[in-house]
């Protein structure tokens, strides 16, 4: 946790050994405002931009600046860098992946799919792409291929169970890995599962067993260094907080917006920003400052978030905050039908959502259906209710929004 020292340690190995290859891939590590325990985005960048004009030919390098990149919002550039490394080790499984999730992240799943398949011809096993390609299907809404091969990551496997109303499956998936990280004294696993249940709590209307799981992720790591805690306290105190003011708990949720503005790095995080944001906004919905919760969605829904499959992170969170649909909430919240109706068709187009790395997420179509029903248009509401059947025909029988969604369709 020492972050000062590791940087120097690190500045005085690039000095005196400038070609040495784990010296400048290690630097991602250190700086990646995420992960890292220095955070400093722009000195990771220079750092293996520098490495890669020393060692042009290094494929682990170009890949490793190219997460860089797209931890910095600049996919079209880790897309040309990874595309070099695919030539410098064409017969590598990592390169093709990496560029699937380069494109993951700048919002092109087809493609995204494409280069998964392409390393996974290379080793089937390849674990980063049983992921990748899953999350790129569910992403188009393509659950039942998403679904079909076994994803090997627990929190990856339950977050996409979830999303399709398995959440007994989902929750056992989540168990499973909690035992595993536990055993294996991994704080982060252990931090994942929690605040994806926490998630799956609030969903479902069960706001005290969503605090009781924020309330434990927080505790599972405090004994990591301040600055390994910092994005997942983000990420918590958003969890947590909404949570809160779902339940009507104001006064808590503001607490825990207090304590995610506390935590926010110094370096320039685009997703600590979708996650504060997306707090403030949920708060003055509850409050009913509905023109305050529009300026505050609208100045960040083109904020591109994307947290690396290939860390230790929630990444579902990134490219799928609570606030993807705040400005359709905000539109409903101001009785404007019409506007909300429009939002979610394109939050729910089929494909995926033009540009966007968030999921076709079934609640939204639901809410789609709702909306037109309240609207007078029973036609198009019940091809929208029968969408979502279709997306739920899995799920768990006792649903709630499987009955609502049955009873419209009769």
């Amino acid at each position: 946790g020492q972050a000062a020292e590791a940087a120097r340690a690190l500045d005085e190995l690039l000095a005196k050994f400038p070609n040495y290859e784990v010296a400048y891939v290690s630097a991602l590590w250190l700086y990646s405002s995420v992960t890292g325990i220095a955070q400093d985005t722009k000195k990771g960048l220079a750092i293996q931009a520098g490495g890669v004009r020393a060692l042009p030919s290094s494929f682990p390098l170009r890949n490793s600046y190219a997460y860089m990149l797209i931890e910095a919002g600049q996919s079209a550039a880790a897309i040309e860098q990874l595309e070099v490394a695919t030539k410098l080790a064409p017969r590598e499984p990592n390169p093709y992946d990496s560029l699937g999730e380069a494109h993951l992240a700048a919002g092109m799943p087809q493609k995204a799919i494409e280069f998964y398949s392409r390393a996974l011809t290379i080793d089937s096993t390849f674990t980063g792409s049983n992921i990748g390609r899953g999350i790129g299907l569910a992403i188009l809404g393509r659950y039942d291929e998403a679904l079909a091969t076994p994803i090997p990551e627990s929190t990856t496997n339950a977050f996409i169970l979830s999303r399709v109303g398995r959440y007994r499956e989902a929750l056992r998936a989540i168990d499973g890995g909690n035992r595993q990280a536990s055993a294996q004294g991994n704080e982060y696993a252990q931090a994942n599962g929690r605040l994806l249940a926490a998630w799956i709590s609030i969903e479902r209307g069960q706001y005290v067993r969503a605090s009781e799981d924020v309330a434990t992720a927080i505790k599972v790591l405090d004994p990591l260094p301040a600055r390994r805690q910092r994005g997942y306290l983000v990420l918590a105190h958003m969890i947590g907080g909404i949570a809160d003011a779902r339940a009507g708990k104001r006064k808590s949720a503001k607490d825990h917006l207090d304590a995610q503005r506390a935590e926010i790095s110094d370096d320039e995080v685009a997703v600590e920003r979708v996650w504060v944001a997306a707090l403030e906004g949920e708060i003055a919905l509850a409050e009913k400052q509905l023109d305050e919760a529009a300026a505050i969605y609208t100045a960040n829904k083109n904020v591109r978030a994307w947290v690396s499959v290939a860390v230790e992170t929630p990444w579902m969170f990134g490219p799928n905050p609570p606030s993807r649909d705040g400005l359709a909430r905000v539109a409903i919240a101001r009785g404007d039908l019409a506007g909300a109706i429009q939002m979610y068709r394109r939050l729910t187009k089929s494909g995926g959502e033009e540009g966007s790395s968030g999921v076709l997420e079934p609640r939204y179509v639901l809410q789609l259906a709702r909306l037109l029903d309240r609207a007078g248009d029973k036609a198009a509401a019940r091809v929208e209710y029968g969408r979502f059947l279709d997306f739920w025909k899995n799920a768990d029988a006792d649903q709630p929004e499987l009955a609502e969604a049955k009873a419209a369709v009769r």
